[in-house]
């Protein structure tokens, strides 16, 4: 089977990241979203 949903939110939102989408505040503050909502 593939990566649970919440792991590839992760690997999406570290791509956003490492592209400069987003910044790190930014990053942080949805990673702690994600991992809440575990």
């Amino acid at each position: 089977m593939g990566k649970p949903t919440s792991r590839r939110a992760e690997d999406l939102l570290a791509e956003r990241f490492a592209r400069g989408e987003i910044d790190e505040d930014e990053y942080k503050r949805r990673l702690t979203l994600l991992r809440e909502q575990r």
